[in-house]
C-alpha cells in the first residue's frame, strides 16, 4: 500500500462535537478556537487537521489490473446530532425552555405587594417625553437565523480603546436595526446560541460592535457574565431575541389564529430605577436614571390580571400587546427616549418600513395620511396632552 499526499490540509474547529468554522491555515483555526474557548472555557473546543490522501493498491494476481480509485476525504465520525428544542407555543420560535420565565407564562406569580405604586408610576413614564410608543424600525432588533450554510466572519468588539474579535455566522443580507443602538439579534443554529450585539457598524474591514451576548438556546434565557465580562447587548443584561413582537405572532393574532405572543416581550421607560435597581431576570443596571423611592426597576414583571379582556374596539396592535401582556407578561429592560415603549420586529428584514409593517394593525392612526406617514402612537399610549387608548393604568406588577 502506498500513500501520497494529493492537497493542502484544511482545519476544522468543533465546540462540543459541533463544527463551529473550517480553516484553510493553521493559525486561524487556533485564532477561532481560542476565541471560543474566551467565550465559555467549559465547553469542548477541538481541531482537527484533515489531509487528502491517495491509496494506492499493488496489485499482484490476476484478473488485470483496474485503475486505482482515489478515495474521498476522510470525515471524524459523524457529529451526534443536538437535542431537540423544547415544543414551543404555537407561534413562539421556541428560543428557550418553556420553563423558563420568558415561556412559563405570568399569571403563576404572585401580585407585587407595591403593585398600585409600580402602576402608578408607569402610568406617569408613559406621560413622558413623546409618550408611549412601540420601537419597531429603530431601536428594535430582527431575528436573523444562521444555519451551516451561513457564511463565518470576523466581527470586532471595540470596547474601552480594546479590541476583541470573535467569529460569527452573519447572514450576507443582514441589517441591524436602526437607530443608535444600532442591535443585531442572529439566531445561531449551529452554534446553538443567540447572538446579540449593540451598536453595530460595518467598515472597511467588516462588521464591528460595541458589546455582544450570547444566551444558549433552550436553555433558562438568562445572560450571565463570563469570566468577568460583560455579556451582554442591554444595559439589563435580558436578552433581546424575545422582546419583539414578531411580524408573524401579529399577522397569527390579527387572524385568530392565538391568543398571545406566547412569550414574555420587553418594555423600555424613560426613568427606570439608578443603580443597583434591578432583579432577576436582569443581571444588571448600566443606565438607570430615576432614584426616587417608587422608580421601577430593571427586570420587574408587568401584566394585566387575568380577568382584563382589552376591548374589541382597540386596534390589533394593542389588543396583541395586551393579551401578551396578560398571559406571558412583559419585562422592564432598558431605557427609551420615549414615555414608555414596546417593541415590534424591526422590519428591515422583509423590506418593509415601520407604517408598512403596522398600517394594518393600528385602526387608522396615521398621520399625513396618502404623504409621508407616520404613525399616531402618541395618540395610541398616550403623552402628557393626548389620553391613552392602551389601559395602562389597569395592569399589575408581579413580585
Amino acid at each position: 500500500m502506498k500513500l501520497t499526499e494529493t492537497g493542502s490540509a484544511y482545519f476544522r474547529v468543533f465546540k462540543n462535537n459541533v463544527e463551529i468554522s473550517k480553516h484553510n491555515e493553521k493559525h486561524k483555526a487556533i485564532e477561532a478556537a481560542i476565541n471560543l474557548e474566551l467565550e465559555n472555557p467549559k465547553d469542548d473546543i477541538r481541531i482537527h487537521q484533515i489531509l487528502e490522501l491517495r491509496v494506492e493498491h499493488e496489485v499482484v494476481t490476476p484478473p488485470v489490473p483496474t485503475p486505482t480509485p482515489v478515495l474521498p476525504i476522510p470525515e471524524p465520525d459523524p457529529v451526534p446530532p443536538s437535542p431537540p428544542l423544547p415544543t414551543s407555543p404555537p407561534t413562539a420560535i421556541g428560543f428557550f425552555s418553556q420553563t423558563s420565565v420568558y415561556y412559563a407564562g405570568v399569571q403563576q406569580f404572585p401580585k407585587h405587594s407595591k403593585s398600585d405604586a409600580i402602576i402608578q408610576e408607569l402610568v406617569r413614564n408613559s406621560k413622558l417625553a413623546w409618550g408611549g410608543a412601540v420601537s419597531c424600525e429603530s431601536f428594535s432588533n430582527g431575528l436573523w437565523e444562521a444555519d451551516s450554510n451561513t457564511p463565518v466572519v470576523t466581527v470586532r468588539r471595540i470596547k474601552n480603546g480594546q479590541t476583541i474579535s470573535f467569529q460569527a455566522r452573519i447572514p450576507l443580507n443582514f441589517k441591524p436595526a436602526a437607530g443608535e443602538d444600532a442591535h443585531g439579534c442572529i439566531i445561531d443554529r449551529v452554534a446553538g446560541h443567540s447572538l446579540e450585539m449593540w451598536a453595530m457598524e460595518k467598515d472597511a474591514q467588516g462588521w464591528t460592535c460595541r458589546d455582544r451576548g450570547i444566551v444558549k438556546l433552550g436553555g433558562d434565557g438568562i445572560l450571565r457574565d463570563v469570566n468577568g465580562d460583560w455579556n451582554s447587548a442591554t444595559a439589563s443584561h435580558i436578552p433581546i431575541c424575545t422582546r419583539p413582537i414578531t411580524k408573524k405572532e401579529l399577522e397569527d393574532y390579527a387572524a385568530g389564529k392565538i391568543k398571545s405572543a406566547g412569550h414574555m416581550i420587553g418594555l423600555a421607560l424613560n426613568e427606570p430605577a439608578v443603580y443597583p435597581g434591578f432583579k432577576h431576570p436582569a443581571q444588571s443596571n448600566s443606565d438607570g436614571n430615576n432614584n426616587s423611592p417608587n422608580a421601577i426597576v430593571y427586570g420587574q414583571v408587568l401584566r394585566f390580571p387575568a380577568n382584563y379582556t382589552p376591548p374589541a374596539s382597540h386596534p390589533v396592535l394593542l389588543r396583541c400587546i395586551a393579551d401578551t401582556c396578560k398571559y406571558d407578561g412583559c419585562v422592564v429592560m432598558d431605557v427609551t427616549g420615549s414615555g414608555a415603549a414596546f417593541y415590534v420586529q424591526d422590519p428591515q428584514q422583509f423590506g418593509m418600513d415601520e407604517v408598512q409593517m403596522l398600517k394594518p394593525y393600528i385602526g387608522g392612526y396615521i398621520q399625513n395620511p396618502g404623504g409621508d406617514e407616520w404613525i399616531q402612537f402618541y395618540k395610541l399610549f398616550g403623552d402628557a396632552t393626548n389620553p391613552s387608548i392602551f389601559e395602562w393604568g389597569k395592569m399589575e406588577a408581579v413580585a
